[in-house]
């Protein structure tokens, strides 16, 4: 196991807009909140029985939905998405993230842009290997909401796709920091840190009192 500090501004913000979702219709997290329930207590679609017992139907399908021709085009979704604010944010197998108009599926911006290189790693060990496969969160950094996520990135490290985190201004898109190399992929798939062909990172513990947050590293192939 591996620590890295980060600013107790992001792991503090984290805390807050996550607890208070229980408030809204949001779903800004894996597992909804930060203590994973899965549940939404609150008003919201599917917390209606009346609404949750008639026939469902699709009311869009992205990209078929997106508005604008995509470059590159999208593949598997195996991330699992977050909502917010009307806007669903998504990794995709392609190696771009997704901002998505939740009312109609209507394309806002990904990142990175069509012109630079897609987040992806060299080796792949299965489907979850591909592109961006980690879930994303809200929070709030420096006074902006900002979608956080881990994905390789090939510009670091020994450029076979080492593991960081990356923070967005959901808003449009742009970068607010990108962490160091987290999750560090050498020679033959190796990870320094687990061994790992695979990796995911997760914030998975906040200790306010030592101003500290952890980041564990887990695999698809233990």
């Amino acid at each position: 196991m591996t620590k890295h500090r980060f600013p107790i501004s992001l792991l503090v913000g984290a805390w807050i807009t996550l607890s208070l979702s229980g408030c809204s219709a949001d779903w800004p997290a894996f597992r909804h909140n930060i203590l994973r329930t899965g549940a939404q207590l609150n008003s919201g679609p599917l917390t209606y029985p009346a609404k949750v017992s008639q026939p469902w139907t699709t009311g869009w399908t992205f990209p078929a939905s997106a508005g604008v021709t995509l470059n590159p085009m999208p593949g598997a979704f195996r991330a699992g998405p977050v909502v917010y604010k009307g806007v669903v944010y998504i990794g995709n197998s392609n190696g771009y993230f997704y901002a998505i108009d939740a009312s109609n599926g209507h394309f806002k911006w990904q990142y990175p842009l069509s012109t630079q290189p897609a987040l992806t790693q060299t080796w792949l060990s299965n489907p979850s290997s591909e592109g961006i496969a980690s879930s994303a969160f809200i929070t709030n950094i420096g006074g902006k909401d900002a979608v956080v996520f881990g994905a390789p990135d090939r510009s670091i490290g020994t450029g076979q796709g080492s593991g960081r985190l990356f923070a967005l201004d959901i808003s449009n898109g742009t970068e607010i920091w990108k962490s160091p190399e987290i999750a560090a992929l050498r020679s033959g798939g190796r990870q320094t840190e687990r061994r790992k062909h695979r990796r995911r990172v997760q914030l998975f513990q906040h200790r306010p009192a030592s101003r500290r947050g952890c980041l564990g590293l887990a695999g698809r192939l233990d």
